[in-house]
Protein backbone atom coordinates (compact mmCIF):
# COMPACT_ATOMS: atom_id res chain seq x y z
CA UNK A 1 0.00 0.00 0.00
CA UNK A 2 2.80 2.10 1.03
CA UNK A 3 4.31 2.12 -2.29
CA UNK A 4 1.09 2.54 -4.44
CA UNK A 5 0.81 6.17 -2.20
CA UNK A 6 4.42 6.75 -3.63
CA UNK A 7 3.88 5.97 -7.37
CA UNK A 8 2.42 8.95 -8.24
CA UNK A 9 4.00 11.40 -5.81
CA UNK A 10 7.57 9.96 -7.98
CA UNK A 11 5.63 10.49 -11.01
CA UNK A 12 4.81 13.51 -10.37
CA UNK A 13 8.14 15.21 -9.24
CA UNK A 14 9.80 13.13 -11.78
CA UNK A 15 10.28 15.72 -15.16
CA UNK A 16 9.87 14.00 -18.11
CA UNK A 17 13.20 15.56 -19.67
CA UNK A 18 15.71 13.43 -16.62
CA UNK A 19 16.39 9.62 -17.27
CA UNK A 20 14.29 8.73 -14.10
CA UNK A 21 11.29 10.79 -15.75
CA UNK A 22 11.08 9.42 -19.10
CA UNK A 23 10.63 5.66 -17.04
CA UNK A 24 7.93 6.95 -14.95
CA UNK A 25 6.59 9.33 -17.37
CA UNK A 26 5.33 5.91 -19.53
CA UNK A 27 3.69 4.02 -16.77
CA UNK A 28 1.53 7.86 -15.78
CA UNK A 29 -0.94 8.61 -18.49
CA UNK A 30 -0.26 12.12 -18.66
CA UNK A 31 -2.48 13.92 -21.61
CA UNK A 32 0.90 16.32 -21.67
CA UNK A 33 2.90 13.91 -23.17
CA UNK A 34 3.24 12.51 -26.56
CA UNK A 35 3.85 9.16 -25.95
CA UNK A 36 0.12 9.29 -23.97
CA UNK A 37 -2.62 9.17 -26.77
CA UNK A 38 -4.50 12.45 -25.88
CA UNK A 39 -7.40 14.17 -27.66
CA UNK A 40 -5.30 16.96 -27.78
CA UNK A 41 -2.68 15.65 -29.68
CA UNK A 42 -2.19 15.97 -33.43
CA UNK A 43 -0.59 12.44 -33.88
CA UNK A 44 -3.30 10.69 -31.71
CA UNK A 45 -6.37 10.78 -34.40
CA UNK A 46 -9.27 12.51 -32.50
CA UNK A 47 -12.78 13.86 -33.83
CA UNK A 48 -12.07 17.67 -33.29
CA UNK A 49 -8.85 17.55 -35.64
CA UNK A 50 -9.37 18.39 -39.22
CA UNK A 51 -6.99 15.91 -40.24
CA UNK A 52 -9.06 13.04 -38.74
CA UNK A 53 -12.73 12.35 -40.72
CA UNK A 54 -15.14 13.52 -38.54
CA UNK A 55 -19.13 13.53 -39.19
CA UNK A 56 -19.50 16.76 -37.59
CA UNK A 57 -17.03 18.56 -40.57
CA UNK A 58 -18.63 20.27 -43.56
CA UNK A 59 -16.77 17.62 -45.90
Amino acid sequence: MFHLQRLPNISRFSPPGRGRGEGWVPITPSPHHPITPSPHHPITPSPHHPITPSPHLPI
